[in-house]
């Protein structure tokens, strides 16, 4: 690669939650496959193709006893966070800055047995005996040299010149990640005891009913998704899909802990839960008043699946926000409640709608 050659970040943020952190990471770093799959503890790892940057992410959630058990200290934070960091020597300075996040973070950069490493990490016992923490760990070869002479750093696309002052050919994207992933840990959450929310593509596959779920559905794009299966057995996980336009679908696929449903749409369980849906959308949306429009059993896709099907016209009483068309959409299949809610973009209530329409008739194919 010559000196007149980049590398760009586009700024694309994707969301991952382990259900104890969630962060935000370039989308030019991908998952190396096999990391961190279900049932495995190792840390998610994450690289940029063609390059030779490592990134790893470790969450831990350890009692003080367990601690002391593996012959570690508890006294302090700082002793925990080295503890449970190996490769940070002893004599190497770990000063803790408090987060806004409400956790302590710590750098330590170094180079170390043949590579480039730069860690960091948060920690904090977040009661009398739990301890919680993650680390961040970028490495590279010692050896490595690259010529990058810009980099994008933001969603505005700002551009830095990050050309060496003497115009060497020193390693100067290990610096710009460096610091990416410093504002990631600043900015992590705590998600410990919620929901998984997730926006990288892996979580479109269900493994529920075995289906992946396509990156775009009708006029709608994966937005993100939400595992409620993690906290709340029988909750189940819900796929948001969104446009430009702001007309937004959720697909919610879920059993309630349930062993038996009944296929189709004229169950008592499939009716029952459509009362919830209705009942959940009245309390959720308590400012609007909700118009009841049309009420039937459609069918969608190739095969004409069918499907509960209400759609409303909900009215903000608080506010001068033009009144828009929401539905909710409702069925059994794969041992599962599949439930769609669609709100269309404010200002239209067409009850036709033809983005529903295309989104509908994709869901039913790829259920089929």
């Amino acid at each position: 690669m010559s000196q007149e050659e980049s590398f760009n970040f586009s700024g694309e943020q994707v969301i991952y939650d382990d259900g104890v952190f969630r962060i935000q990471l370039p989308v030019e770093l991908t998952r190396k496959d096999g990391s961190n799959d279900e049932g495995n503890d190792e840390p998610m790892k994450f690289e940029i193709v063609d390059q030779p940057y490592l990134i790893e992410w470790t969450t831990v959630v350890f009692e003080k006893e367990d601690i002391e058990a593996l012959g570690g200290p508890t006294d302090t934070i700082e002793e925990v966070m080295r503890f449970l960091t190996p490769s940070i020597p002893e004599s190497a300075p770990l000063k803790l800055i408090p987060m806004a996040n409400g956790f302590n973070m710590a750098t330590h950069v170094c180079t170390d047995e043949g590579k480039n490493r730069a860690d960091y990490l948060l920690g904090e016992f977040v009661d009398e005996n739990t301890f919680i923490g993650a680390s961040l760990e970028l490495t590279a070869p010692e050896e490595h040299k690259s010529f990058y002479r810009s980099i994008m750093l933001n969603k505005a696309k700002s551009s830095f010149d990050l050309t060496a002052p003497d115009g060497s050919t020193e390693d100067i994207l290990f610096p710009a990640l460096s610091h990416l992933l410093k504002v990631t840990m600043r900015q992590a959450y705590c998600s410990y005891g919620e929901p998984r929310i997730n926006s990288s593509p892996e979580w479109l596959y269900v493994p529920k009913i075995g289906i992946r779920f396509p990156d775009e559905l009708g006029t709608l794009h994966f937005s993100c998704s939400a595992d409620y299966e993690s906290t709340q057995p029988g909750n189940g996980v819900d796929l948001r899909y969104t446009d430009e336009h702001e007309n937004a679908a959720n697909i919610y696929v879920y059993d309630k802990t349930d062993e038996l449903i009944e296929p189709g749409v004229e169950g008592d369980q499939v009716l029952v839960e459509m009362q919830k849906a209705v009942s959940e959308m009245k309390e959720i949306k308590d400012q609007y008043i909700s118009e009841l429009i049309s009420e039937k059993v459609s069918s969608f896709g190739r095969e004409e699946m069918l499907f509960l099907d209400k759609r409303f016209i909900l009215k903000n009483v608080e506010s001068d926000y033009p009144p828009y068309l929401s539905a909710i959409l409702l069925t059994a299949r794969l041992g599962s409640f599949i439930k769609i809610r669609f709100s269309a973009f404010s200002g239209d209530t067409n009850p036709e709608n033809p983005h529903l329409k295309a989104f509908m008739d994709d869901l039913a194919d790829v259920l089929s």
